[in-house]
């Protein structure tokens, strides 16, 4: 399933649930696109997609400086995985098409 669009995710932390909008276009293999939530804006790296398996990382500044690299499956229009957030842990995501 092409994971191309708009998501709205939930990260699930210690600090609380944690919402971000992803705006991603897949081209290949290779993803692109930009990732807000909490005040902070910008763009992903490292972004992959292999079938159903989508992966990137971004840069955060709120509510601590990181950076988070998302490892997840699109069902639909469900995306769900872990989130690797540097040395805080992995932490499960959950995201809907928007």
């Amino acid at each position: 399933m092409a994971i191309d669009g708009n998501w709205k995710l939930n990260v699930l932390s210690p600090l609380g649930a944690l919402e971000s909008e992803l705006e991603v276009t897949s081209n290949g293999s290779e993803l692109t696109g930009t990732q807000r939530g909490a005040g902070d804006e910008g763009p992903i790296f490292d972004g992959a997609v292999n079938g159903d398996n989508v992966t990137w990382s971004v840069v955060i500044k709120q509510p601590i400086p990181a950076t988070l690299t998302f490892n997840g499956t699109v069902t639909g229009d469900r995306l769900e995985g872990q989130v690797q957030a540097g040395g805080f842990g992995s932490f499960e995501f959950t995201g809907a098409r928007a």
